[in-house]
């Protein structure tokens, strides 16, 4: 009997077999190269809005001439830095008149969840103002992100202290 040339039935289905099996390990590979890119995507969006949001707040706060953590103080020349709702808010006015609001920070991708000043005075009369941002992305709440920085006050002379999650200052 001649022998025919070509593959046999077992020959192709070792192939077809082998090939699924390069074909899934690949794409679960791939697969998870995706979700590390994407998560990889987020964490950098969480730490540039947080980025942006301490440098905007340390160069108010470096420049300010008067500060307070206490209480907002009467006076329309105040601003106020606050969290509210998960966002950090800038406000311009008195205790009972708060105008021209805007916000820091955008709901849409990052949630704030710790926003804290922490004022001390220190050996040549300045202030030193710490500043702690805790926030975590809004489009996955797993991914989160801390930010500590600590600013100088070039004009207030006096040495203030005090803690709290909002401050009140004069430009």
């Amino acid at each position: 009997m001649k022998r025919k040339k070509g593959l046999s039935l077992i020959e192709i289905l070792i192939v077809l077999i082998s090939s699924s099996m390069v074909l899934a390990i690949g794409f679960s590979l791939f697969s998870i190269g995706w979700k590390v890119y994407g998560n990889s995507q987020k964490r950098a969006l969480l730490e540039r809005n947080m980025r942006n949001a301490v440098e905007i707040i340390s160069e108010e706060l470096r420049w300010a001439k008067e500060a307070t953590t206490t209480s907002l103080p009467e006076g329309n020349d105040w601003i106020t830095l606050s969290l509210e709702n998960g966002i950090i808010k800038w406000s311009k006015g008195s205790n009972g008149n708060l105008s021209d609001s805007q916000y820091l920070t955008d709901a849409q991708d990052i949630i704030v969840n710790n926003l804290s000043f922490n004022l001390n005075g220190s050996e040549d009369q300045k202030t030193i103002i710490h500043i702690t941002l805790s926030a975590s992305s809004a489009s996955d709440n797993r991914i989160g992100e801390s930010l500590t920085t600590s600013v100088v006050s070039y004009n207030i002379e006096e040495n203030l202290l005090g803690e709290s999650s909002s401050v009140s200052y004069k430009k």
